[in-house]
């Protein structure tokens, strides 16, 4: 059994996400029921006469009951709770209907209005014309669904885009849910993921269920604005608490190497702290990551930035760094990010021999790199599972001095969790020789195959 200091985060919620289930419903009046299962948008269905208990009260009372009845009022978006009456100098504020039916029903507050001189008399019940905008979108689109359907249950936030994935007993919805989430505050575009995320540049194509066919968009997270095109590299607003957590990991005496670098999330803000290597594969990414790295005014000499794949960018860069500390005789520590859950745990072989032909730092102290390879895992025992696969492709096992946690970073799907390793790369694997003459070996019959197929 592993020891439960390896056990860490648990799960969080983020303000960029919206669940709709936990959204608490403000209307205490529902729609008409003509709305269930409409696959157009037509907010005229939505029209409806509905009472409301109406207390009148004394236009000089207005503010201090206003208070004493506060959570007896009713709350519907675009329809004043309290309103004008025909009558000069007084008022009328909307009770909900669910709660109050006659006056006995303000018996905690009756003696508060009674000294105001507001009584039974002052209650009436009236009607008034509600329309489409009187609900809100997750309050439509709870009437619109099928009430066995589980519903649209939640969505990301990203800049003036909403990114949602739509289950498949939804897509004959999909264009009226996308029509009623674009009332959203802000929002200018609502899609859907139409495929599965490449494992390669780690983006996904997109449809537009409603709005502009604009994809560009500036978010801030952490305090550090970000821009990029959402349909061409990978954003994912629910790391935003790891990204924060990896950073402060740092200090002014941290090298991050982040080898998955995406738009920047760990190494643009990394590099307001320490020295910074960011690559990303993706061209868009790097292009990106680029543009965030001068918007952001970061120094030139606290980053470099490369587009590269991972494994060449950790076999180019973490013997010169190492080199270069050892060196200039500092104790930097050196952190590696791997942010690609569908591959990263695969590239641990890469660390087999990296420094086998430095053979002039064996002898020399250094910070063994700090590696956080993030990875999904849908078995029983997560914990194990992650560690497990990282030891087997890494080469071998990782006692307590090396391994330093494997940490919860959240639930992807039912059964299905995303997780991060983090430890320490031991000195035999960095400097182990016999494995890095097997790599190179094995690069070859590569080379030596690839030729052969294009003969």
């Amino acid at each position: 059994m592993l020891n439960s200091r390896y056990l860490v985060v648990q799960p969080q919620y983020f303000k960029q996400i919206i669940r709709l289930k936990s959204t608490k419903m403000t209307s205490p009046v529902s729609p008409p029921d003509c709305v269930r299962g409409m696959k157009v948008f037509k907010p005229e269905m939505f029209q409806k006469s509905a009472s409301f208990p109406c207390l009148k009260i004394q236009v000089e009372q207005l503010n201090r009951l206003k208070k004493v009845l506060e959570k007896f009022a009713v709350k519907i978006p675009n329809l004043k709770t309290v309103q004008d009456t025909e009558e000069s100098g007084q008022k009328i504020i909307l009770l909900n209907p669910n709660i109050i039916k006659t006056f006995s029903d303000l018996k905690d507050v009756k003696e508060e209005l009674l000294i105001n001189q507001v009584n039974e008399d002052d209650l009436s019940i009236r009607e008034f014309d509600l329309e489409a905008e009187n609900w809100k979108p997750h309050e439509k689109l709870k009437y619109i669904l099928p009430e066995d359907d589980e519903g649209v249950s939640g969505f990301s936030i990203i800049g003036h885009i909403i990114h949602l994935n739509l289950k498949e007993s939804l897509l004959p919805y999909k264009n009226v849910i996308g029509a009623v989430l674009l009332e959203t505050k802000n929002i200018k575009t609502v899609v859907t993921k139409t495929t599965n995320i490449d494992n390669t540049f780690r983006n996904f194509q997109l449809e537009v269920l409603a709005g502009e066919n604009n994809f560009q968009v500036t978010v801030k997270e952490n305090g550090i604005n970000f821009t990029f095109d959402f349909s061409l590299v990978y954003w994912n607003p629910r790391l935003s608490t790891e990204h924060e957590r990896i950073v402060k990991k740092l200090d002014t005496n941290s090298i991050l190497l982040d080898a998955c670098a995406g738009v920047g999330p760990f190494s643009i803000p990394a590099a307001k702290k320490c020295r910074v290597l960011a690559n990303d594969l993706n061209p868009e990414s790097f292009k990106w990551l680029k543009y965030n790295k001068e918007k952001n005014k970061i120094r030139e000499d606290r980053i470099e930035l490369y587009n590269l794949d991972a494994r060449e960018f950790i076999k180019l860069n973490l013997p010169r760094v190492i080199k270069e500390i050892v060196e200039e005789g500092t104790e930097q520590q050196i952190h590696i990010t791997l942010n690609l859950p569908g591959l990263a745990v695969t590239f641990m072989d890469v660390f087999q021999g990296v420094l086998a032909d430095c053979s002039e730092l064996e002898s020399c102290n250094f910070n063994l790199p700090l590696v956080h390879v993030y990875t999904f895992s849908k078995a029983e025992d997560t914990v194990l599972d992650v560690r497990t696969r990282v030891e087997d492709n890494l080469g071998c096992s990782l006692d307590p001095d090396h391994l330093v946690e494997v940490a919860f970073v959240r639930n992807v799907a039912p059964n299905k969790d995303m997780l991060r390793c983090s430890f320490r790369v031991p000195r035999s694997i960095l400097f182990d020789k016999g494995t890095k003459r097997r790599l190179n070996q094995g690069d070859e019959e590569n080379d030596n195959s690839c030729k052969k197929m294009k003969e």
